[in-house]
């Protein structure tokens, strides 16, 4: 599988605290653009999560 990197933050300390999870919050924001257009996002473990799953699964975008 190809891919390349798209967005990337750098994390400075503590995140808003939203409701979701930092880690899911982490990758909404990141691939915003990218939401509702059928991409793939690859993660790594640390930000693998049934409600992130979830979350881009409703915004047509697969994990």
């Amino acid at each position: 599988m190809n891919g390349y990197t798209y967005n990337m933050k750098i994390y400075c300390g503590k995140e808003k605290d939203a409701g979701a999870s930092v880690p899911t919050d982490v990758i909404m924001s990141l691939t915003e653009n990218l939401l509702n257009s059928g991409r793939t996002t690859i993660t790594d473990n640390y930000y693998t999560s049934f409600d992130l799953a979830n979350k881009l699964l409703d915004r047509h975008t697969t994990f």
